[in-house]
């Protein structure tokens, strides 16, 4: 969930649940663990769970922006996938 309030009340503007976008055969848990934003107001949002990175555009709309193999070993017990994310020259970098 992402809660988007004013900074000067502290009122919530909007509650976003992006739980329902996941990585195609995910059922486990999610972390939700860095976030970016671009140069439009996009939000994007890394799940060191899932592997994946998710974005909010400036219309509430999320939806799953990027999903690598190589960002998840699921077999692995030191397994923590996706922990960064920034915006840098108009492009996304993704840490692990």
């Amino acid at each position: 969930t992402l809660i988007k309030a004013n900074l000067q009340t502290g009122a919530i503007i909007t509650i976003i649940d992006f739980s329902n976008i996941v990585r195609p055969g995910y059922t486990g848990n999610f972390y939700p663990t860095d976030v970016c934003f671009d140069t439009i107001g996009s939000v994007y949002i890394t799940d060191s769970l899932q592997g994946v990175v998710i974005q909010i555009d400036i219309n509430n709309n999320a939806r799953l922006f990027a999903s690598d193999s190589r960002w998840f070993d699921i077999e692995s017990d030191a397994y923590y996938g996706v922990t960064g994310i920034d915006f840098f020259n108009n492009n996304i970098i993704v840490g692990k």
